[in-house]
């Protein structure tokens, strides 16, 4: 996965935080909210994703429209997509929705 790739540092409580500066138009930003230690380690259930538009410098949440990882159809967070990348588009909802984490499945 090449989202990941371009530097890495953990935090004092253990959170890991990843960067991305893309060649195209953003830099991406993940986030490992219980740490790379603790399971389960995956998008969108403890690993979170964010996007820092180049042209105007704003923090978006993937998944919102406009980021990179944004679908109508929900491929990139939805619990039946095969998309690779599937999980990378669920900041969003992570933060908007408020049954979101309820109804996750470990």
């Amino acid at each position: 996965m090449t989202d990941f790739d371009d530097g890495q540092f953990v935090t004092a409580d253990g959170i890991l935080v990843l960067l991305n500066n893309t060649i195209t138009s953003f830099t991406a930003i993940s986030i490992d909210v219980n740490g790379h230690l603790k399971a389960p380690n995956r998008l969108g259930y403890d690993l979170f994703m964010f996007q820092i538009d180049d042209k105007d410098g704003r923090l978006r949440a993937m998944g919102a429209p406009g980021t990179i990882y944004y679908s109508r159809n929900d491929s990139y967070c939805s619990k039946t997509s095969t998309n690779s990348m599937n999980g990378a588009g669920c900041t969003y909802k992570a933060l908007t929705d408020p049954s979101y984490f309820r109804n996750l499945k470990f």
